[in-house]
């Protein structure tokens, strides 16, 4: 896709994504104005989701240099657990191999 991406006020480039057609054509985000949140339209499939009960709430905490876990509450930060997805890399500085992900 070419460097063409559309301007702000301030003439700071906006944030852009490309067509599911041709995987080329650009295409206009929307998102809420309070959130900000993007709007995402379509089906969602959660039959290989590794957390599918409701949740609100993601935290992530490194107990080490290659692992990195994180867990899923619903109620906010200090609300109900409903699940810890821990994520295990063999190298701890670039992160580029992934040995295990961990659902529990």
């Amino acid at each position: 896709m070419a460097d063409n991406a559309s301007l702000d006020q301030n003439r700071n480039k906006t944030l852009q994504a490309v067509s599911t057609v041709n995987n080329s054509s650009p295409v206009n985000l929307q998102a809420d104005p309070n959130t900000h949140a993007l709007k995402v339209g379509g089906s969602i499939n959660i039959s290989n989701a590794l957390i599918t009960d409701p949740f609100d709430y993601i935290g992530v905490t490194y107990p080490d240099t290659s692992t990195e876990v994180y867990t899923y509450k619903l109620g906010g930060a200090s609300g109900t657990l409903v699940g810890t997805v821990t994520v295990l890399y063999s190298d701890a500085i670039t992160k580029n191999i992934l040995l295990s992900v961990t659902k529990s």
